[in-house]
């Protein structure tokens, strides 16, 4: 009895420790990017001054309106001469898209 206790823990113990060693592989899978183990260290080219004043001129998006203004379209045609341009579109085959559009 004790020699089958040793022999299945051991046979256990193997498995355990097997299934581990497979796992952590440093090859990467297909699909994946290059294994970059170790890259190099590179300082940065700017003191600090210039990235401050670069950073003073770009400041981060805060507040309420953090998205830009769009402006507004200017055309040059009349509302009357686009309604036109559109009816001769429809009738040269242009469906105007409505519904439901995902």
């Amino acid at each position: 009895m004790n020699i089958k206790n040793i022999t299945l823990s051991s046979i256990v113990a193997l498995a355990a420790l097997s299934g581990s060693a497979f796992a952590a592989s440093q090859m990467p899978e297909s699909g994946v990017g290059p294994l970059f183990l170790n890259p190099p260290a590179v300082g940065s080219t700017l003191t600090r001054a210039e990235v401050r004043a670069e950073a003073i001129q770009n400041r981060p998006a805060a507040g309420e309106q953090t998205v830009a203004q769009v402006q507004g379209g200017y055309s040059d045609q009349s509302r009357a001469e686009v309604r036109a341009e559109l009816r001769q579109a429809i009738e040269h085959g242009y469906q105007v898209p409505s519904g439901v559009q995902n």
